[in-house]
């Protein structure tokens, strides 16, 4: 799981500024893929989606 959510991270690091449909929806995908290990309370899993949360809500 670390090596996902720091890939994801990854990726989120270079789509900052980015202003498209199709990045906001890549990163609501990821959220619905993290969603699983997020009711697990893995943190990492929480904390990146709590950034793709803050993400989409910055770039609507």
């Amino acid at each position: 799981m670390r090596i996902w959510t720091r890939r994801w991270g990854r990726a989120m690091d270079h789509m900052d500024g980015v202003q498209s449909r199709r990045t906001r929806k890549a990163v609501a995908a990821m959220r619905c893929d993290l969603g699983r290990f997020r009711t697990r309370d893995l943190r990492c899993a929480v904390a990146l989606d709590e950034r793709a949360r803050t993400f989409l809500s910055d770039h609507r």
